[in-house]
């Protein structure tokens, strides 16, 4: 479901295919954190989007151009939020990761 974020964070995520990629420790690091950025976002975004399905009524006015409006919006605060760090997943996951990352590196 990656295909819903926007294209400049989708140019971020260029995982280490080729074998030479993986010999450089500094690129492998910024690559893990901007997945683990994207991994925040899309947690975030399903969170929002659970929230709101937990609502007690439907909404009398409520139709599919609102649902596609709260949908769209909830991307943008996850990503909004992922950016920021607001959460902290990244963070964490970055920091269990990382030295896995720079010793794939030392091979």
């Amino acid at each position: 479901m990656m295909d819903k974020f926007p294209l400049d964070i989708m140019q971020k995520n260029v995982l280490l295919a080729r074998p030479e990629d993986n010999k450089n420790p500094d690129r492998a690091v910024k690559e893990l954190e901007a997945v683990a950025e994207q991994f925040e976002a899309l947690l975030v975004e399903k969170m929002f989007a659970a929230g709101r399905a937990s609502k007690l009524a439907e909404d009398p006015m409520g139709n599919k151009a609102t649902d596609t409006f709260y949908s769209l919006l909830d991307r943008e605060y996850a990503i909004s939020a992922a950016d920021q760090g607001s959460f902290g997943i990244a963070e964490a996951l970055v920091a269990q990761f990382r030295h896995h990352v720079q010793a794939s590196g030392d091979r």
